[in-house]
């Protein structure tokens, strides 16, 4: 950490610029919610990047990631209206990315037993 983000951090500013970020945030989302398309895509362009590497850590394919990323938004944006703040939206986009990865690997066993199944009784 350099000197002057030290200070900086003394002096509070840190405090205040995340707090205007915060802020910011919440307003946006507060016209998300009133279907301000722009407003949601603000809100996709902030949050999207953090869902995206969440999918791509949890599944090692970018190509699977972006789907999972783009299907968890497209979510969001049909329950948009029901959450209370944008803190709250964050918290569902990433449990919900991480509920579609486990249901996608759950699916892609599923698919391997069944053909392993298969195998057996075609033998």
């Amino acid at each position: 950490m350099s000197k002057s983000q030290r200070l900086d951090e003394s002096r509070g500013i840190g405090f205040i610029k995340d707090n205007f970020v915060a802020s910011n945030n919440e307003s946006v989302f507060r016209r998300a919610q009133t279907g301000d398309a722009a407003a949601f895509e603000k809100l996709y362009k902030a949050k999207c990047s953090a869902i995206y590497n969440l999918c791509l850590r949890m599944t090692g394919s970018a190509t699977v990631a972006a789907d999972l990323t783009y299907q968890v938004f497209l979510d969001a944006f049909g329950k948009i209206q029901s959450f209370e703040s944008c803190l709250e939206i964050t918290s569902y986009l990433r449990h919900a990315a991480f509920k579609l990865i486990v249901r996608k690997r759950h699916s892609q066993r599923r698919e391997t037993d069944t053909s392993t199944a298969d195998l057996r009784t075609t033998r």
